[in-house]
């Protein structure tokens, strides 16, 4: 024996995928740059057989990063927005807290690529070019999700 079916209104709503529609507004921005700056590489290499950004590989992805930030900043839209909506519903994407956290976590961002191309230019160790760079990165990721919602919080009381 089977049991009846439930009417349509009964069963639990499911939350409707976000990824490709996020993708499509925020996501692919990322993605293309990482595609432009890859056949500069291949251009590079294969066209004038020139190492030099795959040697200087850190300052020169740094340098892009730090660019995208201040781009960002001088159009007045967060660089870590278009992670951020990645994770909160679209209701939350206008609220001051939620741009203002993002804000303040893209100024963050850009201290970070600040620090991360100095040593990159300027290091000579491990430690220098290596360790310290990943730390800041993994730190920040870890961190950047409770930063902004504090910050936001804080702003708006």
């Amino acid at each position: 024996m089977t049991a009846p079916p439930r009417p349509p209104s009964a069963e639990p709503e499911r939350p409707k995928s976000r990824g490709l529609a996020v993708l499509g507004m925020a996501g692919a921005v990322p993605y293309a740059w990482s595609l432009a700056f890859g056949v500069v590489l291949l251009v590079a290499y294969f066209a004038f057989h020139s190492l030099l950004l795959v040697r200087r590989f850190g300052v020169v992805i740094d340098a892009v990063l730090l660019a995208q930030v201040v781009r960002g900043e001088l159009r007045g839209e967060p660089w870590t927005l278009q992670f951020a909506k990645r994770m909160a519903p679209p209701e939350r994407w206008s609220s001051r807290a939620f741009v203002e956290g993002n804000r303040f976590l893209s100024r963050i961002w850009a201290l970070i690529f600040v620090l991360s191309l100095l040593m990159a230019a300027f290091g000579h160790s491990a430690l220098v070019l290596f360790v310290l760079p990943n730390v800041l990165l993994v730190v920040a990721l870890a961190s950047g999700p409770s930063l902004a919602r504090w910050y936001g919080r804080r702003l708006t009381r």
